[in-house]
């Protein structure tokens, strides 16, 4: 563990250079239990993280432009997601970042996000599924011209033009499958809505995006609302959110009870959510 700190977190001369460790701390270190502990819930913090990432960009971006001060400034918070409602919410927005900039207009055609790779891998498994039916039941000694016309008419009826949708498990084999896109620990599974299957949020994703894309609050998808109501989320608040300009902000995001068990962890009396898109919101 410690060879490895010393790895992702050198000791530098004065010009900013990386020294190799001395063994004698690298032996004190590895001794020291209490360092070991911290080190390792370090490691596994996504806040820890970010905090890193964002930390290195904005020196590397200083150095380039010999400036100093706040890279980020106010345009980039991390602010932690405490339940489903609130993840779902954050990858909806990201997924729709394409609409709402107008370089498409569908998510299918999103460019760089997660939601095109889910949808194209389906349509792949769309056509595997096709192929498949279409040979079952064929003759062994059926002809290979007949063949090709039996798989051509098969793939295009297995692939239509719009979102495709499916009843089986199947996601996107490189992606996190939907089910596990959630922020979960004993503490606070008890509250959690049911999940959301990739059908579910494929269609969630797309409905919003026809909200953005009309900019007619009158004619709300009839398919939007109800997906909504299993996540306990606000149809005003949420179109809000999606046509903002990253307006996820405030101590977490989540509903007052995932924000309870949060303030209890922090060991503070309440933690406020800026965002404000689920039903019921405990006043701050």
């Amino acid at each position: 563990m410690a060879e490895r700190w010393a790895v992702l977190f050198p000791a530098r001369d004065a010009e900013g250079n990386p020294e190799s460790p001395a063994l004698d701390l690298l032996h004190a270190q590895a001794a020291d239990a209490r360092w070991i502990a911290e080190r390792r819930r370090r490691l596994s913090s996504l806040s820890w993280y970010m905090k890193l990432l964002k930390e290195r960009l904005a020196r590397r971006a200083n150095a380039e432009d010999q400036c100093t001060g706040h890279f980020w400034e106010g345009r980039f918070a991390s602010v932690p997601v405490l339940d489903q409602a609130a993840v779902t919410a954050c990858m909806a927005y990201v997924d729709l970042n394409p609409i709402r900039a107008k370089l498409a207009d569908r998510p299918e055609t999103s460019n760089f996000t997660s939601i095109q790779a889910r949808i194209r891998d389906r349509q792949t498994l769309r056509q595997a599924l096709a192929v498949a039916d279409a040979l079952t039941n064929l003759p062994a000694d059926l002809p290979a011209n007949e063949l090709v016309d039996v798989l051509a008419d098969a793939v295009p009826r297995a692939v239509p033009s719009a979102v495709p949708m499916l009843t089986t498990g199947n996601e996107a084999t490189w992606l996190a499958p939907l089910h596990r896109c959630v922020p979960y620990s004993e503490a606070t599974a008890a509250f959690y809505p049911a999940a959301l299957s990739l059908d579910d949020y494929l269609t969630l994703v797309d409905e919003t995006g026809r909200c953005i894309r009309s900019d007619k609050r009158g004619a709300i998808p009839h398919d939007l609302a109800p997906i909504l109501a299993r996540l306990d989320l606000d149809l005003a608040s949420w179109l809000d959110a999606m046509l903002s300009q990253g307006r996820f902000l405030g101590g977490a995001i989540g509903s007052a009870t995932a924000r309870a068990a949060e303030a209890v962890r922090r060991g503070v009396k309440w933690v406020v959510d800026r965002t404000k898109i689920h039903k019921t919101t405990a006043a701050a």
